[in-house]
């Protein structure tokens, strides 16, 4: 998350005043690492739907007409595919919201872009080479080698 926000959304922000946005980016971590605010990942990972075409997707789309990278955002996209199916890589059993599972299901059953075709979240974004490419290749590689290792390799 750090990473995509300091080199993919961090550049496509523009000044606010009175706001250290580098600071910004520090206390949202240190919130995250809070134990007394206990916020946790499937918090985060509920927020998806709303949370992702509100912020994720904006600096993806701005990215692409700017010229500046998508893989980390693509990657994202791709990692909420795979969540939505309600299991993690362990087979464990997660809780999600309903409403997007027959995209990913539709991906999983042969249409590598079926849950970015989903027009009402992704607009046109499926349609963008850059963007689907981008995609196609994280969500292969999350499959192949795991989502801890492919992050590592992102960051690397």
């Amino acid at each position: 998350m750090r990473a995509y926000l300091e080199r993919e959304a961090r550049p496509r922000l523009l000044p606010v005043p009175g706001i250290d946005l580098d600071e910004y980016i520090d206390t949202l971590f240190e919130r995250f690492t809070n134990e007394a605010i206990a916020d946790t990942l499937l918090r985060l990972a509920q927020f998806g739907p709303s949370g992702m075409p509100k912020f994720v997707l904006p600096t993806v789309r701005d990215n692409l007409a700017a010229g500046g990278p998508v893989r980390l955002g693509a990657a994202m996209c791709a990692a909420w595919s795979l969540g939505v199916l309600g299991t993690d890589e362990n087979g464990e059993a997660i809780p999600v919201a309903d409403d997007l599972r027959p995209f990913a299901e539709q991906q999983e059953a042969g249409d590598a872009l079926g849950f970015i075709g989903n027009r009402e979240i992704f607009g046109d974004l499926a349609d963008d080479e850059r963007f689907r490419s981008a995609y196609a290749e994280e969500l292969a590689a999350l499959k192949r080698d795991g989502a801890r290792a492919r992050m590592r390799a992102l960051l690397a």
